[in-house]
């Protein structure tokens, strides 16, 4: 019995194989055997179907996944392989972040197909062609009008189809490199770069002949197209040497990501991206030899206060044959034994036209070296002004240091090139011709000015008494008071005469305060040498801050001939001094000074303090010779 129950069990075993295979082949006969030419084929087409389906069985029953581009969009149940992933398992990944798109392509099971439909993922890419422009002509004006060097065509070559989601793309910088540049190329930073999708914005150059231009709004989405204009151009054609040169252009680098994820697109760079050459030739060939020469702007040598600033130097720097760039210009002082490096604060170089500092340097040894990061640029046959101007410091001591000093400048202290030749200009061949002027620093007063009225007397009577001849006016508008000590006059005479030969009894001097005179007396006749009268103040004057006072000169006169004459006249001048004194106001009275002041600089300031000095360069004197004549009187 149990013999016999084991082999019913086997029989029915194989019955129930037996049927399971009938079934299997029917369905294989449904779907396969019409395109069987023979059993061989039908046995051939049998098993290649039950290999596909054991495998898609195994796949569809795999949590295996890939990483989703931005073109599709995650469900929670897709399931996928790869061709190299079947047998890798992954954890899904439940977050809304969108991987970036791999450049693989990708298949999975569509989740509607029970046969396993592959698909291919979508490529996105930035195709770049670049076309040079080539310049018909050569650039012979330098103007603001750029020239055209590339057209650049971008495109959106996802494959992507229609139902499928495809980030556009923004390309978000281009990087250019200027090379073979010469002539008026030679400094890359001259010129600029314009593309028509920034607005009309310009790129400079930097001094490695690199500029990378950023985007803003460079957008494709899939299947369009966009044209970049990219042109030169030169920014100041005015301050640009007019000489000849070339120059290339090529595209270094393009960076593109798409728009949403921001994940990084390699763009795939087609054409050309080597511009043509661009020719300048805006004045002819260069010839001959550059020369360089040095013509003064007008400088007064003058008193100068602590803390002001002032024009102490000016040069027109002209150019002959070629265009020149002067690199370093070094100023030597001559007068102050080196005190100038205490006294100035700072010197600066300024444009003359446009009023912009340029350069500034301090003094060391009595030298301020200027070296220009932009170089000065004179362009052939035109000329470029440059002026020099001191920061003085806010207090000087003349007892204790020399405040006066002089700027020079020789050949040798100019480093120039043309630019042209490349070369640098020798000495032999740089002219510079100029009178240099000299400058006093003093504590205050540097504003004092002297000056004859715009009122003076009308005529004068030559009867033997003091006649007033000569109004004139001393001005302080400075911040700080100084004092005067002493005033001289040379007077001559014409038609009339001293009563007994000149002496300090036929001058006086009064001050005036709106027209009449004021009691007492500010200075005092002490000398009279030849035709030149001095007065002294018993005590010094204070000349306030911000004061102005007028005095007029009396002198007495009698006729030579007993009758009015219309040459009869009186001519008065108020003296200066040729040279610099300081010390103390009997020392400079002693050195024969004809105008004595003091800046108040003596701490304390006294009569006897060292702080006292002749009429060097104050403003204004010496006056004009004023002529008044007699007249009806």
């Amino acid at each position: 019995m149990y013999f016999y129950g084991f082999v019913m069990k086997k029989n029915i075993t194989i019955v129930f194989v037996l049927l399971l295979m009938v079934v299997l082949t029917g369905r294989v006969f449904a779907l396969d055997y019409s395109g069987a030419t023979s059993t061989s084929d039908y046995w051939k087409n049998w098993i290649q179907r039950f290999v596909t389906q054991k495998t898609i069985y195994r796949a569809s029953n795999s949590t295996t996944q890939i990483q989703y581009g931005a073109d599709y969009y995650k469900t929670r149940t897709r399931k996928v392989i790869t061709p190299r992933s079947w047998e890798k398992e992954t954890t899904p990944q439940p977050s809304t972040y969108v991987p970036p798109v791999s450049n693989t392509n990708r298949i999975y099971r569509a989740r509607t197909s029970s046969l396993g439909t592959v698909i291919q993922q979508p490529q996105t890419s930035l195709k770049i062609n670049i076309l040079p422009i080539k310049q018909s002509k050569d650039v012979t004006e330098l103007t603001i009008q750029p020239v055209r060097i590339f057209q650049i065509g971008l495109s959106n070559t996802s494959n992507a189809n229609s139902t499928q989601f495809n980030e556009p793309i923004q390309l978000t910088q281009l990087t250019f490199q200027m090379y073979s540049n010469t002539g008026i190329a030679a400094d890359p930073k001259n010129f600029s770069l314009i593309v028509s999708e920034t607005e009309d914005q310009s790129f400079e150059f930097g001094s490695n002949g690199k500029v990378t231009l950023r985007f803003n709004n460079a957008r494709l989405a899939k299947g369009d197209d966009l044209v970049l204009n990219v042109e030169i151009k030169v920014d100041n054609p005015q301050d640009t040497p007019h000489v000849n040169g070339a120059l290339r252009v090529r595209v270094l680098d393009a960076v593109a990501q798409t728009e949403t994820s921001l994940q990084k697109v390699t763009p795939v760079i087609t054409g050309t991206p080597f511009s043509n050459l661009i020719t300048f030739t805006p004045a002819g060939g260069v010839t001959g030899t550059p020369i360089v020469s040095g013509t003064p702007k007008q400088i007064v040598g003058k008193t100068l206060s602590a803390g002001e600033k002032a024009p102490v130097l000016a040069l027109d720097f002209q150019a002959a044959y070629d265009d020149m760039l002067i690199q370093d210009i070094t100023l030597h002082d001559t007068l102050s034994n080196n005190s100038i490096d205490s006294f100035v604060q700072k010197i600066q170089a300024i444009d003359n036209d446009t009023e912009r500092v340029i350069g500034e340097a301090r003094f060391t040894g009595g030298k301020a070296r200027f070296h220009f990061s932009r170089p000065i640029q004179v362009q052939r046959n035109g000329d470029a002004r440059v002026y020099f101007e001191v920061t003085l410091a806010d207090s000087v001591n003349l007892a204790s240091q020399s405040t006066q000093f002089k700027l020079e400048i020789a050949p040798a202290d100019v480093v120039v090139s043309g630019v042209g030749s490349g070369n640098e200009v020798p000495d032999s061949n740089k002219n510079f011709s100029f009178q240099s002027e000299t400058f006093l620093v003093v504590d205050s007063g540097g504003s004092m000015n002297i000056s004859a009225s715009s009122s003076q007397p009308d005529g004068f009577s030559a009867v033997e008494s003091l006649e007033p001849v000569y109004r004139f006016i001393m001005n302080n508008p400075g911040s700080r008071d100084v004092s005067i000590g002493r005033l001289s006059f040379e007077v001559r005479l014409w038609g009339v005469e001293f009563p007994n030969g000149i002496s300090v009894d036929d001058f006086e001097l009064k001050q005036l305060q709106s027209g009449r005179e004021v009691n007492g007396t500010s200075f005092v006749p002490s000398a009279v040498n030849g035709s030149v009268v001095t007065f002294d103040a018993p005590t010094e004057f204070f000349l306030h801050r911000h004061e102005r006072v007028e005095f007029w000169l009396k002198v007495k006169m009698r006729d030579i001939a007993g009758a009015n004459a219309d040459q009869d006249s009186v001519a008065v001048q108020l003296l200066g001094d040729p040279s610099l004194s300081v010390g103390t106001l009997s020392q400079v009275r002693s050195s024969g000074a004809n105008f004595i002041w003091s800046d108040n600089s003596g701490r304390p300031h006294t009569l006897g303090s060292a702080d006292w000095l002749s009429g060097y360069l104050v403003s204004g004197i010496p006056t004009g010779l004023y002529r008044n004549y007699r007249g009806g009187r």
